[in-house]
C-alpha cells in the first residue's frame, strides 16, 4: 500500500490501489479531489491540513483522488499546466501561512496519470 513507501516512488498504481480497496481517510491520510484555490479560506483550509498533519505524527495529503464520506471512489488526477509551479505555490502557502515555520518536514511528490 502507498502508506508502507518512500513518498518519492509512490506511482499511479499505489493510488489506484487506494480506491480498490477503499483505503478510508484516517489520522495520517486524507483525499482531496482538487487542489486549493488562492482565496484565503482556501488557504487558511490547506495551511490548517497541514499544520494538523505536522503536529501529529505526520501523514498525507492525496490531491486528485475523488472520497464520498471517506472513501475513496475515484482516482480523478488533476489537470494542471505546470506542475512545479502549483508545488511552489502551496510550499509558499506553507510557509507563510504556518507559524511556526515548518523547515523540512513537508514533501512532495507528483504522480504523472496517462490523459
Amino acid at each position: 500500500m502507498v502508506l508502507n513507501k518512500p513518498l518519492e516512488s509512490i506511482q499511479e498504481s499505489d493510488l489506484q490501489a487506494l480506491v480498490d480497496n477503499q483505503v478510508t481517510e484516517r489520522k495520517t491520510t486524507e483525499y482531496k479531489e482538487a487542489l486549493p484555490g488562492n482565496a484565503d479560506g482556501d488557504k487558511k483550509e490547506f495551511s490548517a491540513d497541514v499544520s494538523s498533519f505536522a503536529n501529529a505524527s505526520g501523514g498525507y495529503l492525496i490531491y486528485g483522488i475523488r472520497e464520498q464520506s471517506g472513501v475513496p471512489v475515484e482516482l480523478s488526477g488533476l489537470e494542471l499546466n505546470d506542475v512545479d509551479a502549483e508545488i511552489l505555490r502551496l510550499e509558499s502557502c506553507i510557509q507563510t501561512g504556518i507559524a511556526p515555520r515548518l523547515f523540512r518536514i513537508v514533501e512532495t511528490h507528483s504522480v504523472p496519470l496517462p490523459t
